[in-house]
């Protein structure tokens, strides 16, 4: 089995084996224009190192993605943008433990960026705020 599909196969089982463990998002958490513009790229990637460790040690934040989608449905304010196969098991949002609006996610066949997928990291980074790539 390569690599990549032994880290899929895992990545798969620990997310079903994750399940609301207490580790509730207070309401109104979600990323706002104001907590974006404040962020560094250094403090996204730190974000998205703690939501990884939170996954892959089974603590994910137990999310009402109901409320999320209320509170975005005027805007998203991205903190970073991942460019993601389309592989179904392998959700960034998931494996970065990451609310509604807090990742931009591109999604192809293979990983590459052609001119349309450059076009819409371009548009993350320079019009949404994106702070990382």
């Amino acid at each position: 089995m390569s690599h990549l599909r032994t880290f899929l196969v895992a990545s798969a089982l620990l997310l079903a084996a994750c399940s609301s463990s207490g580790n509730k998002v207070p309401a109104g958490e979600v990323m706002t224009k104001e907590r974006q513009q404040a962020m560094t790229p250094a403090q996204a990637v730190q974000r998205l190192k703690d939501g990884n460790d939170r996954f892959t040690s089974g603590r994910s934040q137990h999310r009402d993605l109901v409320a999320e989608a209320r509170e975005t449905a005027k805007g998203q304010y991205p903190l970073a943008v991942v460019l993601s196969c389309i592989d179904s098991r392998t959700p960034p949002e998931l494996i970065f433990d990451q609310g509604l609006g807090d990742i931009f996610v591109p999604r192809i066949a293979g990983n590459y960026a052609p001119a349309g997928i450059l076009g819409s990291i371009e548009f993350a980074t320079k019009i949404m705020g994106a702070k990382v790539i």
